[in-house]
């Protein structure tokens, strides 16, 4: 099966759907790059974003077979301190 490119933004109801997935990987990737900041606050700044609708998120991901395996995560907001 192909890679299905989604964008997920909170007024697309299949959005809804992906976003534990996506949150948990974007969890699993901040641990795995050690980055400065929480893995947590990360993906809470995430989920709020995507739930009010901000438009300074950008969220992308990548489903194949039914599985999230990729994303592409923008936005201007600072991640840590």
């Amino acid at each position: 099966m192909a890679l299905k490119v989604i964008r997920l933004h909170r007024d697309d109801p299949e959005s809804w759907h992906w976003v534990p997935f996506t949150l948990a990987r974007i969890e699993k990737f901040c641990v795995l790059m050690d980055v400065e900041s929480e893995p947590s606050d990360v993906s809470n700044l995430v989920r709020t974003l995507f739930v009010v609708g901000d438009p300074r998120l950008g969220l992308w991901i990548g489903v194949e077979n039914d599985q999230v395996v990729a994303h592409l995560l923008a936005t201007p907001e600072p991640w840590g301190e």
